[in-house]
């Protein structure tokens, strides 16, 4: 080892094969980010449900609207799904930018910027492999 002060310090550079690798799952997610999805896609089936549980017989003209609406909640949560699972931060400002303007959602808007905060430092610090 090298005594002198004044010496040129050796540095351990950590290469990308060094770094941890884990998988792009739902399971390697951290808890606060399971709940958020747990959460959306819980309202979004009950809502999904209660969407098409009001068509009645007298308002036929309103099936493929309202059946169409259903299918646009679950296909929101599916991509958020999708989005959040496989780290694309791309598409997870896309879907911010979404709950905010058109949706006027304040705080699934912070919550999406907070789960692209999270993503952003998971991609600089690991290797992540896609399943």
């Amino acid at each position: 080892m090298e005594t002198n002060p004044y010496s040129t310090p050796k540095s351990v550079l950590v290469k990308d094969t060094d770094a941890i690798s884990i998988s792009t799952s739902f399971s390697s997610l951290n808890f606060w980010r399971k709940l958020y999805l747990i959460f959306l896609w819980t309202i979004s089936i009950v809502m999904a449900v209660v969407f098409v549980a009001t068509i009645t017989k007298s308002d036929t003209a309103d099936i493929p609207f309202t059946i169409g609406l259903a299918a646009l909640v679950l296909g929101f949560a599916y991509w958020t799904h999708w989005a959040v699972v496989k780290r694309n931060v791309g598409h997870i400002t896309i879907l911010a930018i979404i709950n905010l303007i058109p949706g006027g959602n304040i705080i699934g808007c912070l919550i999406m910027f907070s789960i692209r905060g999270v993503t952003v430092n998971e991609l600089k610090r690991y290797n992540l492999k896609d399943t």
